[in-house]
């Protein structure tokens, strides 16, 4: 019984509710009847961004039944109706209101349904847009300079006299006659253009403004023209990287000397004196690798300003290789780029030292802006840089190039050597990704050589090298003569056949800290061992496109007697061994 009470009671109940939704829609169809009004829901976060008589709008509308836009100008009856884009309404949507006049447009924007019968709340905005009187306001930015050769363009450009100046639009044709067109920043005041055909004799260009930092479109000034005579390269930088590295038959390191931070007698040698250099000279030597390092001697309020001194020493060291018609490279060694973490960094980090390239190289590169070609800069010494962080070392190795390009001077043609990741032969040939150089053929890379280390680097390692000497002592298999010439194939394949030589910046073999045999004999025999070394790594580092320079650190590796200007006597058969190298190897360029 009480079962049936219960059911009966929740008929009834159902029964009432029916009639009072009935009596809802009823009172909603009255409603609706007398006036009241339905909305769409109106846009939220309104932002408008001036352009050239338009208008980009951005704002987010997440009632889906907003499926049209509606744009009123001024309160006047003309409408521009804007189709909303379906998708996620989480997004913001940006549309642009298009026709606009020049000045203040005071706005109103309604959202509204499919069939534009139900309208959101309208809102109001006014926005400042630009035309004609904008545009005949500016004025082309001058041209100072423009330097055309071997089939690059650098053109200096005039100061940049308002904010509202953003770059330059560059027309120009490529190398097969193609149309092209190159934007810069206005920030820059050098561009440089390669692969451009410089038989047309001009280029067009149109210097871009933009009104007001959020604007959305810029102005360009009506093309202008700019006729050019091609440049030669001046006198004393006639050749390029190859034809440099056929006139290097032998290079020296000045080791353990300007790269020591505390002096540059703090490691035990004696000051460089051009007396030493002659004795390089003398001893066979065309080139000399000067390691050198700068933030030791830069100050650290942000500038890096190189101590006066200090570049007057090293310029007074490079003289001493200018005067005896020697090579030089010039380096950073030991310096920012050797010490950064490659394994753990920021972008903070990575712009600081980016930052630092520029502006230790900057100085350098206007300080030897007018040497000739007999000078070469290399940007670092062995960084080790895993393969995750190359697209980091590439960056600073492209700041070095660009900055010492946009110096100018001698320094647009001079040949630039890039080093290998930790100069290392396997890392560069499974990952190295070269920077890109403008200038054709003015590029050299670098790695080092010293393989096996328990021969060459280790006081009580290994004391023979090379299968002829295994009847003597221990060798370490698989890395002697075929070992080598693997190596340099890699250097050959990957560089050399390119056109690109390859500098072997230090290579050697450890004399002043090995622990000598017992037995005199096999102590002679370890010595013809080493020398042997030395004959062939040289040999074979010519026949594969590699510039051999022995490193000398004057202790563990001395090679000169830098006290009295001299090869050491005891490592004459060493030098001997290094110019027969020398004069059997031939380069393959």
């Amino acid at each position: 019984m009480k079962n049936k009470l219960h059911t009966i009671l929740l008929l009834f109940v159902c029964f009432l509710s029916l009639f009072a939704c009935e009596d809802i829609n009823d009172k909603h169809d009255i409603y609706m009847r007398d006036g009241e009004e339905l909305h769409v829901g109106k846009m939220d976060s309104l932002y408008l961004y001036p352009g050239n008589l338009r208008a980009q709008l951005k704002c987010w509308i997440t009632d889906r039944r907003s499926v049209w836009l509606m744009v009123q100008k001024d309160n006047s009856e003309e409408e521009q109706w804007i189709s909303l884009p379906e998708g996620n309404r989480e997004d913001s949507i940006v549309v642009y209101i298009e026709g606009l006049d020049e000045g203040s447009n005071q706005l109103t924007f309604m959202t509204t349904n499919e069939d534009k019968s139900v309208f959101s709340v309208p809102l109001k905005q006014s926005v400042t847009v630009y035309g004609e009187k904008f545009q005949q306001g500016l004025m082309q930015r001058t041209v100072e300079h423009v330097e055309a050769a071997e089939g690059f363009l650098r053109i200096s450009w005039g100061p940049k006299t308002t904010e509202q100046l953003v770059g330059e639009k560059i027309y120009y044709k490529d190398i097969n006659g193609k149309e092209c067109t190159h934007v810069t920043s206005a920030d820059n005041n050098v561009s440089v253009i390669s692969n451009v055909d410089l038989s047309a004799g001009m280029f067009e260009y149109s210097s871009l403004y933009l009104p007001v930092s959020t604007a959305v479109d810029t102005f360009a000034v009506n093309k202008e023209k700019v006729e050019y005579t091609i440049t030669p390269r001046p006198e004393g930088m006639k050749k390029n990287a190859i034809q440099i590295a056929k006139e290097i038959k032998l290079g020296w390191n000045l080791g353990n000397s300007l790269e020591v931070g505390s002096g540059e007698t703090a490691w035990g040698n004696p000051k460089t004196t051009k007396e030493l250099i002659t004795a390089v000279k003398n001893a066979g030597f065309s080139a000399v690798r000067i390691p050198c390092i700068w933030g030791a001697f830069a100050s650290n309020d942000g500038t890096y300003e190189i101590r006066a001194d200090r570049m007057a020493r090293v310029k007074e060291v490079v003289d001493y290789c200018m005067d005896n018609d020697l090579y030089a490279i010039l380096n950073t060694h030991h310096d920012w780029i050797d010490k950064f973490n490659y394994k753990e960094y920021d972008e903070a980090l990575v712009a600081q030292s980016e930052e630092k390239v520029r502006l230790i190289w900057g100085q350098i590169a206007e300080e030897f802006k007018e040497y000739g070609e007999k000078l070469l800069f290399a940007c670092a010494n062995e960084a080790d840089v895993p393969q995750a962080a190359m697209p980091i070392f590439k960056r600073f190795e492209q700041a070095f190039v660009d900055v010492v390009r946009e110096s100018g001077g001698n320094n647009l043609y001079r040949t630039l050597v890039i080093q290998c990741p930790n100069t290392d032969i396997n890392r560069a040939y499974q990952y190295m990704d070269l920077v890109e150089d403008y200038v054709p053929m003015s590029l050299m890379t670098e790695v080092h050589y010293y393989t096996p280390w328990s021969f060459c680097g280790s006081g009580e390692g290994t004391y023979f090298w090379g299968e002829e000497y295994k009847i003597y002592g221990q060798i370490e298999t698989g890395y002697q003569e075929a070992y080598v010439c693997d190596q340099f194939q890699k250097m050959k394949e990957l560089f050399a056949d390119k056109g690109i030589p390859v500098v072997l910046g230090e290579y050697g073999a450890l004399y002043g800290g090995k622990k000598k045999l017992e037995d005199p004999e096999l102590q002679a025999k370890a010595e013809e061992s080493r020398a042997y070394f030395m004959q062939y790594v040289t040999e074979q580092a010519k026949n594969y496109g590699l510039i051999p320079f022995i490193w000398d650190d004057g202790w563990n590796f001395p090679l000169m007697d830098r006290k009295n200007c001299k090869v050491i006597e005891t490592r004459q058969m060493d030098m001997d061994a290094l110019n027969k190298g020398a004069e059997a190897g031939v380069y393959p360029f």
